[in-house]
């Protein structure tokens, strides 16, 4: 039946047509010669063995990286990191520890508090996990580390804003949390987890197997990227600065204030963010009621502000602010609160929520007395 080319054909039945391929069909298929196969082994091999050793050395030069890198929140971390290892800090009991974001890191600088509260008789020291460029959320997981080690502070302090870091979270959160890798797997997931309850990011954008991929690349890199490549070869004043913001945060006992030749700016859609009706974060909500539910005294402090921008809209977003807090915490017995919001001119600021030094000088003694008051309770 037709033309039969490399098979038999067999009828079983009129209706039926079997072909058998002849035994030497292997024979008549094309086949690569021993030498090209052996080539592209060998070139396959010499791949996996480059991609191994670019893998083992970002591993290893990443750490280098990350301490090369002039970016103030990922060298202010590195401090706090690094005072929370120090051993001589053991010595003496951490009495007070300062959670939040850069307006806390700005206006409570932990090392001139320590000082004034040992002039009058506390031995205590003082020490501040406040975050830049980042959320409350980010401050309390140095705190769970913290405590992984140590008692309870008798005195927690808390300044935060909501909604200015939220802005750009979900770009922040990468750069300041995940990609330097000075945060651990287990504390990673542990955030995503508490994202999951309040349904708040990183939960909300990615799924759970999406997020432990990403996070896992990133650790698998250890802190390596070209741009931190790119600022090391290229930047050496970035060298001397980041070298800069390690010793000044580290020497302030994790805060990091700004200098005075700083000029006062308002950051671009600063306006339009006080603008914007109210809103919680959810995140930052649940961190809150964690604080609470620790079995020692928590200060919640206002953010102060730049007196030309207490506007009508400012008062009104800071009294929605100060309503909302009361309500979620007004049931918890070592919480205290005081959120009238300092005043200041705007000399006193960098911009309208974060202080230069001269600023947080001026309002440090009323705040002394709120830290000594919660030591006392």
């Amino acid at each position: 039946m037709g033309v039969k080319i490399g098979a038999t054909e067999k009828s079983s039945s009129p209706n039926s047509i079997v072909f058998e391929f002849p035994s030497n069909y292997r024979q008549l298929m094309p086949r690569r010669n021993s030498s090209e196969m052996l080539a592209w082994t060998h070139f396959a091999c010499a791949l996996a063995l480059c991609l191994i050793a670019l893998l083992v050395a970002a591993h290893f030069i990443g750490p280098r990286l990350v301490q090369l890198s002039d970016r103030l929140p990922t060298q202010t971390l590195r401090a706090q990191i690094r005072l929370l290892q120090d051993r001589t800090r053991h010595q003496k009991p951490t009495d007070v520890i300062i959670l939040g974001d850069s307006t806390a890191s700005r206006s409570l600088i932990a090392s001139r508090i320590e000082k004034k509260l040992n002039d009058s008789s506390h031995s205590g020291s003082v020490l501040s996990l406040a975050v830049s460029y980042g959320t409350l959320a980010n401050s309390y997981t140095l705190l769970l580390r913290f405590l992984d080690k140590n008692p309870l502070p008798r005195c927690i302090v808390v300044m935060t804003s909501y909604g200015a870091a939220r802005q750009h979270y979900g770009e922040t959160f990468w750069e300041m949390m995940v990609d330097p890798n000075l945060f651990s797997y287990d504390e990673l997931l542990a955030l995503y987890e508490w994202s999951q309850k309040a349904g708040d990011f990183p939960s909300t954008a990615y799924g759970p197997i999406q997020y432990k991929l990403k996070v896992a690349e990133r650790i698998l890199l250890n802190g390596f990227s070209l741009h931190l490549l790119r600022n090391a070869i290229f930047n050496s004043r970035g060298t001397a600065t980041s070298a800069r913001f390690f010793d000044q945060a580290f020497n302030e006992n994790g805060s990091f204030s700004f200098p005075r030749s700083y000029r006062f700016h308002v950051a671009p859609g600063f306006h339009d963010y006080l603008k914007k009706p109210y809103q919680t974060e959810p995140l930052i909500d649940l961190v809150f009621k964690k604080l609470a539910d620790l079995k020692t005294h928590v200060l919640i402090l206002s953010t102060p502000l730049s007196e030309d921008f207490n506007t009508p809209d400012v008062k009104s977003w800071t009294k929605s602010h100060e309503a909302h807090i009361l309500e979620m915490l007004s049931t918890r017995v070592n919480v205290s609160f005081s959120l009238i919001p300092r005043t200041l001119p705007s000399s006193y600021f960098i911009d309208p929520t974060h202080m230069i030094a001269d600023g947080a000088e001026q309002i440090e003694d009323s705040y002394l007395a709120e830290i000594r008051h919660c030591l006392n309770q």
